[in-house]
């Protein structure tokens, strides 16, 4: 198995069945925002991400209407921003690779109540 592989089978055993539409619901910015943290924070291993990031790849994704929008739009510009800026394009792990663990980690985002999925403040521990 894959350390790819092997990510998204960890983040799917603590994910639960999703609580949201993903052809009808809209995913407000809240929620973009803690899926690129959770990118950032699971793929990345950097504790939090910079305003800039995420304006970037919002900018580079546009508006999304759905979650499932979300695969053709948002994900692939954070998996390219990720891929390209933040590692350097490494050989070791493709874009498509980032994009895999970013849907897993979407996936269990959407697996949340609405008020943990939209929570951006830092909840001491």
């Amino acid at each position: 198995m894959t350390k790819v592989d092997q990510f998204v089978s960890d983040v799917k055993k603590v994910t639960n069945p999703p609580v949201v539409d993903f052809d009808k619901h809209a995913p407000t910015d809240n929620e973009l925002n803690n899926l690129t943290h959770l990118s950032f924070r699971f793929i990345l291993g950097l504790p939090t991400f910079r305003a800039c990031d995420f304006m970037m790849v919002k900018m580079m994704a546009g508006k999304v209407q759905s979650v499932r929008q979300l695969d053709k739009k948002f994900i692939p510009a954070l998996a390219d921003y990720i891929w390209d800026h933040m590692m350097g394009e490494p050989d070791e792990l493709s874009e498509e690779d980032v994009e895999k663990m970013i849907k897993a980690l979407r996936d269990q985002l959407y697996g949340m109540d609405e008020k943990t999925r939209n929570c951006i403040e830092a909840v001491p521990a």
